[in-house]
């Protein structure tokens, strides 16, 4: 009996692998085909260096979309020997634990990246 409960826990992990997996790159991808064409509430990256004009706008969330995309399929990519190689669920963990800090460094790149281009006031320098 014990042996089926394991075999039922790793289905579960497979299973929230895939889905992790489809979320990761889904939401990205969908951004990177389907990027906020103008300042909006809703969605984009929204910081204050971000909205100052419609070209700061562009330019973070073309470069914070690209980047995003490709950090969710480099951690995708790193889910799969991870399954494999870490008892579960540390891998799980440890993917989402990766994607986390990207993704908190990917913010900081992409504020960084606009102050690169932009003055304080969002002028090209």
């Amino acid at each position: 009996m014990s042996d089926s409960l394991f075999a039922n826990e790793n289905l579960i992990f497979l299973l929230l692998h895939i889905v992790g997996s489809f979320v990761m790159l889904s939401l990205p991808l969908t951004l990177y085909r389907n990027p906020p064409t103008k300042i909006n509430p809703f969605y984009g990256f929204r910081t204050a260096a971000a909205k100052r004009n419609q070209d700061t706008w562009t330019v973070a969330n073309n470069y914070f979309n690209t980047n995003i995309t490709r950090l969710s399929i480099a951690t995708v990519l790193l889910q799969i020997p991870l399954f494999f190689l870490l008892p579960l669920p540390y891998g799980l963990l440890v993917s989402l634990i990766i994607w986390g800090i990207g993704l908190v460094m990917l913010f900081f790149l992409t504020q960084n990246h606009l102050h690169q281009i932009f003055d304080e006031q969002g002028n090209r320098k």
